[in-house]
């Protein structure tokens, strides 16, 4: 695609060092379109990738160069992998563009637009900022900033902020033109199925799915998390026994085969996290990573496979073993329980707390029609508590 310059997100860096650095390297003769001022791989003093870099376009010198915002820089732990504060590391990048008379100044920031901001009051040289973070869907139009004046008497710079989106699903294309009436002007484009699928990215997906597959989970060094709640996952076929009709209307769900549909794709795509945050039991859905006890593969945990119950009502290993008389509890301790796991909609708040739930999955990127009244009919159930069979009970032993 001929980037002149790429940044550098806070995922690429939770790579081993020796990897980013086989991957961005300089190839032949042609530069690195990796830049980053306050990232060093293997210390800044390795040049493996520049501070800014300097490109002509139409006739126009373009300076560009590239920051991780501090809250983004916290969650690297890599000793080969150094870093400095986004905006101490600008202050030698900005003043060598400063001193190169380019055109226009572009700073690209891995970072919230809050601190985004903050970056562009502090160098306003910069006349098109760019955050990677904001909405998921970026603004019809970029924002603009502060103008700025170089000279003391010269007219003021125009300046914008670029919000980016969410995964890629827009391209915000900004046209400079030779007309004093606008000679700025912005797009946002939809990267949707107008464009068609490219054979060089489809190739290169099915090798990375196939490098995850190889991996495999535990190949990617994904460390499992707590749970909010602290709690542990059953399964859903353990929810069948009491709750008959919730789990009849979940079998016929889509839901119960989610993972069935990865592995059905060209490529399969059921060694992916990205995917299998949403398709199984037990993960963190926008962080792509297992909870403790989550979804570990089939082999391991076939019980956690598929969109199940415990992934909106929460973990119920403990509410199940004390439902079986596996382990023994407290009255009042049992109700706690069931209430943990109880979920309606009967209030606006409610609602909203469910609705909430199910935008984790059925987001912008891949659920973009969805409408929560539309959807909840193909999954609606509901118990009233007095006709919740008891199970039969297994062996007690004294709970903890």
């Amino acid at each position: 695609m001929e980037y002149a310059a790429v940044g550098f997100g806070p995922k690429d860096l939770r790579l081993p060092a020796e990897e980013v650095v086989a991957a961005v390297s300089a190839v032949g003769d042609a530069p690195t379109p990796f830049v980053c001022a306050n990232v060093g791989l293997i210390g800044f003093d390795s040049g493996i990738t520049p501070l800014y870099r300097i490109v002509e376009r139409g006739g126009l010198k373009i300076g560009i160069t590239a920051v991780l915002g501090d809250a983004e820089l916290a969650d690297i732990r890599n000793d080969l992998i150094a870093t400095k504060p986004a905006a101490e590391s600008l202050v030698e990048p900005a003043a060598a563009l400063a001193k190169a008379g380019c055109d226009h100044q572009v700073l690209l920031a891995f970072a919230s637009p809050e601190e985004t901001k903050k970056l562009a009051a502090r160098f306003p040289q910069f006349d098109f900022v760019v955050t990677a973070g904001g909405a998921e869907e970026p603004p019809a139009q970029p924002e603009k900033l502060p103008p700025h004046r170089a000279v003391p008497g010269a007219a003021p710079v125009e300046r914008h902020l670029l919000e980016l989106g969410h995964k890629g699903m827009f391209a915000v294309v900004i046209g400079l033109f030779d007309d004093p009436a606008q000679p700025i002007r912005a797009q946002r484009v939809p990267l949707d199925a107008r464009w068609g699928e490219a054979e060089e990215m489809i190739r290169l997906l099915t090798s990375y799915q196939a490098q995850l597959e190889t991996l495999g989970l535990a190949g990617l060094g994904l460390s499992p998390g707590r749970h909010p709640t602290g709690r542990r996952f059953a399964g859903s076929a353990a929810c069948a026994e009491c709750h008959k009709a919730s789990f009849e209307v979940w079998t016929n769900s889509g839901h119960a085969s989610a993972l069935t549909t990865l592995e059905n794709q060209t490529p399969r795509r059921d060694g992916d996290p990205e995917c299998l945050s949403c398709h199984v039991v037990g993960w963190a859905p926008q962080k792509f990573q297992p909870y403790e006890g989550g979804f570990m593969g089939v082999s391991v945990t076939p019980q956690l496979a598929h969109q199940g119950c415990e992934n909106c009502h929460g973990p119920a290993a403990a509410h199940a073993s004390a439902e079986r008389g596996q382990v023994r509890v407290p009255a009042a301790d049992k109700e706690r329980l069931r209430a943990e796991l109880h979920l309606d909609i009967d209030t606006p708040p409610a609602k909203q707390r469910v609705v909430n739930n199910c935008l984790e999955c059925h987001d912008l990127d891949n659920s973009p029609q969805f409408d929560f009244d539309e959807y909840w009919p193909q999954v609606e159930h509901s118990e009233p508590e007095e006709s919740t069979a008891e199970p039969k009970p297994a062996a007690a032993a004294v709970a903890p």
